[in-house]
């Protein structure tokens, strides 16, 4: 949504009797986005949603304040209004964001080279140990819940972060 002031908000909307959407907030209450949302993933719990923020996309010049880069969490309460989960995790462009099954976050920057990782549950966030992972040109990320072949990275808390490789045909 978009509020009077051109910012971005964030609302769920629930469905009523007759089916229309609808939410349970005034526009001023609903949050707004610190970053530019570029990338959006929800948690596979339901309860969490990460945003990613770019600050070079052109539509980023409708809001009101500067466009922002970051990674910005937002707590999802069932019916209840959306609340945000602090302030931004890092300030540079994240172009991927995906969750594993063990509440961890894993967002990616293609322009920086760098993995951030971290553990996000309704109570907190932590960064993993040994995260902010360097990559020479990262340009994808796909996150697997289970890994069953050794990786060469260091691996911490259950986050173990792997190279492809090419099998010859």
């Amino acid at each position: 949504m978009q509020s009077e002031s051109n910012l971005l908000q964030l609302a769920n909307l629930s469905s009523e009797v007759q089916r229309r959407p609808y939410h349970n907030q005034y526009l001023a209450e609903l949050p707004t986005f610190i970053v530019y949302p570029a990338v959006m993933n929800m948690s596979p719990s339901g309860d969490l949603f990460a945003v990613g923020g770019d600050s070079n996309y052109p539509e980023a010049t409708i809001t009101t304040s500067p466009p922002t880069a970051g990674l910005q969490i937002f707590h999802f309460n069932g019916a209840n209004p959306i609340t945000p989960g602090g302030g931004t995790l890092t300030t540079v462009s994240i172009d991927e964001i995906h969750w594993d099954n063990s509440d961890h976050l894993y967002a990616l920057s293609n322009s920086t080279g760098k993995l951030y990782v971290y553990t996000v549950t309704p109570t907190g966030i932590t960064a993993v140990p040994g995260s902010l992972y360097s990559f020479t040109t990262p340009n994808t990320l796909i996150v697997v819940p289970t890994i069953t072949t050794s990786c060469s990275a260091p691996a911490a808390d259950g986050v173990k972060i792997c190279a492809p490789t090419v099998v010859p045909r």
